[in-house]
């Protein structure tokens, strides 16, 4: 008889009350200062350098979306990665080969392009096998 009261009220009462928890933990939009969008970086050069050019990139996204966004820099290109497929960054700076595994093992899709000086828009990269 125990069991059957647990399993007609506090069963569907524990239920709604994790549902309801789930519920209230994802309504915060992402870029609210509790769910910020989160940019990772590979770390390409000294880390201290590119930490302190992605706080000036968040400041000025900030300043001009009103979104909130943190930053950073993993040890690996790989570790930038897989940030995708834990769900830990948003948005990543990364490289071609990093491009690639992201897209093929978690979906990631490019949607902008560096303009580096002079107006220049492409990239070229060569893998050899």
């Amino acid at each position: 008889m125990k069991i059957f009261k647990f399993f007609i009220y506090i069963l569907p009462t524990l239920l709604f009350v994790i549902i309801l928890s789930a519920r209230e933990l994802n309504e915060d939009e992402l870029g609210s200062r509790s769910n910020p969008i989160r940019i990772y970086f590979t770390p390409s050069v000294d880390a201290k350098r590119i930490t302190t050019n992605a706080r000036e990139l968040t400041d000025f996204l900030e300043k001009e979306t009103g979104y909130y966004f943190i930053t950073a820099v993993p040890a690996s290109f790989v570790a930038v990665v897989e940030a995708f497929g834990t769900s830990k960054a948003d948005i990543a700076g990364i490289n071609t080969f990093s491009y690639l595994m992201a897209n093929e093992k978690y979906g990631a899709e490019a949607k902008l392009r560096v303009v580096r000086d002079g107006g220049e828009i492409s990239y070229k990269g060569q893998f050899v096998a």
